[in-house]
């Protein structure tokens, strides 16, 4: 999100009801910033489940194969001149012994890729974000909860959200400018 209307409230149950408010009003971009989880928000804000999930799980796969395939064709033949090792009475191929080193490799780059694409998606790192010029933003990491509804949303007005804004029980409302180019 970048610039538009913040508006900052007391506590949660405000912000989820002026959320649902805006979206009712067919506001479609907006955001919350608030210092702990609040119950709802997802919901009265209309997000959908991330879809992050489906493009880590192809990665995954990719690995755990190449893993897999990589222990199998190193143990399973003769590439070290004559010195293949049947440890146990086990062949070349013996899956039991690789199924925990390709679940850590799977789940190591489950975690990696996942962290890379969130960054990405997410547009970080970002040391400066426009919210951060909204009257008393600092305290949406202490006790207030805001909401932002975007400039670029296709019904936003400025004065017009800012007094929808304060009629929904806002405690203070900005009007912040986006980045410029």
């Amino acid at each position: 999100m970048e610039g538009g209307v913040f508006g900052e409230f007391e506590n949660g149950e405000k912000l989820v009801a002026a959320a649902r408010a805006f979206k009712q009003k067919g506001y479609a971009r907006m955001d919350a910033f608030m210092p702990c989880p609040v119950h709802g928000i997802e919901d009265a804000l209309g997000l959908k489940r991330s879809r992050l999930g489906w493009a880590v799980f192809p990665i995954a796969m990719v690995a755990v194969i190449s893993v897999m395939s990589a222990m199998c064709w190193l143990n399973g033949t003769d590439i070290f001149g004559g010195y293949h090792l049947n440890v146990g009475g086990r062949g070349g191929f013996s899956y039991p012994a690789y199924v925990p080193i390709t679940f850590e490799a799977g789940v190591m780059t489950s975690a990696l890729s996942g962290l890379l694409l969130l960054f990405y998606v997410c547009g970080l790192p970002r040391l400066s974000h426009p919210a951060f010029d909204a009257g008393n933003f600092e305290r949406a990491t202490i006790d207030r909860f805001y909401i932002g509804v975007s400039e670029q949303d296709g019904k936003f007005n400025g004065e017009t959200t800012k007094k929808e804004m304060k009629e929904l029980g806002a405690v203070s409302v900005s009007l912040v400018p986006g980045d410029k180019p």
